[in-house]
């Protein structure tokens, strides 16, 4: 039974499975047929149907979803009661944002600035070096004006060496100015990349953890049922047909085909269940010999043993892989 908060409203929300939340809030905001509504602590009691979607609450400053499959909702002075077939929270938007700014934005940021200020060192001296150019050119001029006054016959020759030094200089400041330029925007654009390849990586990462917590917390019948019925159309790829073969021959010759689920079986899951066996027994006219074994960590699907033949079509090796990618997208 409830016990609200002398202060506050409870709310529970509830599934076949399990309690998804039971706590004192502030305020509720659910979708029933006549609209949103809110509640308060102290509203009159009303049943309604609950609407499939978003059911908000608040407590203090700090506002939360829960997202519901649809349902009844019972409202009583101190309390708001919700019974659904599934509901699961969603990560508070504001939240992720801060997640994201703290580990991704602004790493990023502070790369492409030490990038950009690396450029600036580099451009500040190209412009340097253009500098002391003109100002050997100044010394040159100078140079041919003092030769001048010693005699009209000099004149002629200095003027000669003096552009060919001015010219000379020229092309080697403008061609070192280009150079590093273009050394600085190679060197900013290789950085660039890897910087994006590791945000990539560590953005894939860091969705599929999401994805992992999320579904570890909303793992059930209906996500059994809706994985074994994709499984029993769609498996084995014409990639699997090694397994298939070896896990048929395993059964002719007397093994049982063991099974793997993360929880006891219901009639609908044992049918879906004998129906990707005898896709893995490779015999569609061959009835199998299942036997069952329960293992929490497979979160959804089934992993298929005959004899020595193991065939894993679980979530948890999804996931798996999706880690496996995810760093090999870091690396």
């Amino acid at each position: 039974m409830t016990v609200p908060g002398m202060s506050g409203l409870r709310l529970a929300v509830l599934t076949p499975d399990a309690s998804v939340l039971d706590e004192d809030v502030d305020e509720v905001v659910v979708p029933i047929l006549d609209g949103w509504i809110g509640v308060l602590r102290g509203h009159a009691p009303f049943q309604a149907r609950l609407l499939e979607g978003e059911v908000v609450f608040r407590k203090g400053d700090r506002e939360r979803v829960v997202v519901t499959i649809g349902g009844t909702i019972g409202v009583t002075e101190s309390a708001v009661t919700i019974l659904t077939g599934a509901a699961f929270q969603i990560i508070n938007f504001i939240v992720l944002l801060a997640i994201l700014a703290r580990f991704f934005y602004r790493p990023l940021m502070n790369a492409v600035a030490r990038r950009e200020s690396a450029i600036a060192g580099q451009l500040a001296d190209a412009t340097r070096k253009a500098d002391e150019a003109e100002s050997a050119r100044r010394e040159t001029e100078e140079a041919r004006q003092a030769a001048t006054a010693e005699g009209q016959a000099l004149v002629a020759q200095a003027r000669v060496r003096a552009t060919a030094i001015i010219d000379e200089a020229t092309v080697k400041a403008q061609a070192e100015a280009a150079r590093i330029v273009e050394a600085a925007h190679q060197s900013a654009d290789r950085e660039s990349q890897r910087v994006l390849h590791l945000v990539e990586g560590r953005l894939l990462d860091t969705a599929v953890s999401l994805a992992e917590s999320v579904l570890s917390n909303t793992t059930g019948r209906s996500l059994d049922d809706a994985w074994l019925a994709h499984l029993a159309e769609s498996w084995p790829a014409s990639t699997d047909a090694a397994a298939v073969t070896a896990t048929a021959e395993a059964s002719r010759g007397g093994h049982p085909i063991v099974v793997e689920i993360a929880r006891d079986p219901t009639t609908t899951q044992r049918d879906l269940l004998r129906a990707v066996a005898l896709r893995a027994n490779g015999i569609a006219s061959s009835e199998p010999r299942l036997e069952y074994e329960i293992h929490p960590e497979v979160l959804a699907g089934a992993r298929i043993r005959a004899g020595s033949i193991v065939i894993d079509l679980t979530l948890k090796r999804m996931l798996a892989e999706l880690r496996e990618s995810a760093a090999r997208a870091e690396r």
